[in-house]
């Protein structure tokens, strides 16, 4: 396969690692020489499907995808359908694509091209957004269910007050459901106390980010410890699993291994790269995730990568106990 040596750092390219560039221009060439340009009709019927969602707090709700088919003129009358199967009509307000970190306005938008539409009310991941006399839905997209929940509460602590701006349940509540109106992920539900909200995410790393983000915004509040979301099917209570990769040097393979056993986690397979590093793919429930990136992070020196995607649900795990 062709090599492109670059630097991000310096902005520069080339196809020789001793004589980069001025710019990034020998990287960008060999990507329109070798990679394929979408497949995409662009005579056809206007046809694109919601693949993500943004939020701004001008026009609320952005949809973000591909158009697959035909072209799209800013405030254009468009059919909608959502994942079941409803229909609506709409119409377009403006077109954006992302140049760098900004979005700039466009005039259209055809086959191929990833944009932004605004103006469509209550717009979700998996609608897809078609030309009204060809409605014509794309298959219907799955989005992860939530497996942790937590409870956010307004800080009563003697010392509320000090380090946030945003404090009381009204502020508090706008700003979850709003981050709920295009975080497809993430559930958030009132709770009998009108000062406590239940937020429910994909993991400890999703609901961290959002925590995070609301305390950098200026929001202060408690949360309690995640909790992992537990069903019950025919008596037998099921709690979530995820299918989880580990990337680590071979000399950190045993210490990672042992850990994953003490969490009752089950080696699904090992792979050599043959370059010094392992490749672990274990099967755990998500409660034995609880806390282990830090000591996994601990364990490989900072080397170690894990990537983690949903394996369902299935019966609870006897003897798992995490601190």
């Amino acid at each position: 396969f062709p090599v492109a040596f670059t630097s991000s750092t310096l902005g520069l390219a080339g196809l020789d690692p001793d004589d980069l560039g001025g710019d990034m221009t020998p990287l960008l060439d060999m990507i329109i020489e070798y990679v394929p340009p979408p497949k995409a009709d662009e005579k056809g019927a206007f046809q694109m499907q919601i693949s993500t969602l943004d939020y701004s707090d001008y026009v609320g709700v952005i949809g973000i995808g591909r158009v697959q088919r035909g072209s799209l003129l800013p405030r254009s009358a468009v059919t909608v359908v959502n994942a079941s199967g409803g229909v609506r009509k709409a119409r377009v307000l403006s077109v954006l694509a992302s140049r760098g970190l900004e979005r700039i306005e466009l005039p259209y938008a055809q086959a191929g091209d990833i944009v932004c539409v605004t103006g469509v009310d209550e717009i979700a991941i998996s609608d897809t957004i078609c030309d009204p006399d060809t409605v014509e839905p794309l298959p219907v997209l799955v989005v992860d269910e939530p497996t942790l929940t937590m409870m956010f509460r307004v800080n009563t602590a003697p010392f509320a007050g000090s380090e946030g701006k945003f404090l009381t349940s009204r502020q508090i509540k706008e700003r979850l459901f709003r981050e709920a109106s295009h975080n497809v992920a993430l559930r958030v539900s009132e709770t009998a106390d009108p000062d406590q909200f239940q937020v429910s995410g994909r993991g400890e790393l999703h609901l961290s980010v959002l925590i995070e983000t609301m305390r950098r915004e200026g929001y202060e509040l408690a949360v309690s410890r995640p909790a992992v979301i537990v069903r019950e099917e025919g008596g037998v209570r099921l709690e979530p699993f995820e299918s989880v990769i580990f990337e680590v040097e071979e000399e950190h393979q045993g210490k990672v291994m042992d850990a994953l056993g003490d969490r009752k986690g089950e080696l699904v397979d090992i792979e050599n790269d043959g370059g010094g590093r392992v490749r672990l793919s274990y099967k755990l429930a998500t409660r034995a995730l609880m806390g282990f990136r830090t000591e996994f992070a601990s364990y490989t020196s900072g080397s170690g990568v894990m990537t983690f995607s949903s394996a369902g649900y299935g019966p609870e795990v006897r003897g798992l106990v995490i601190g």
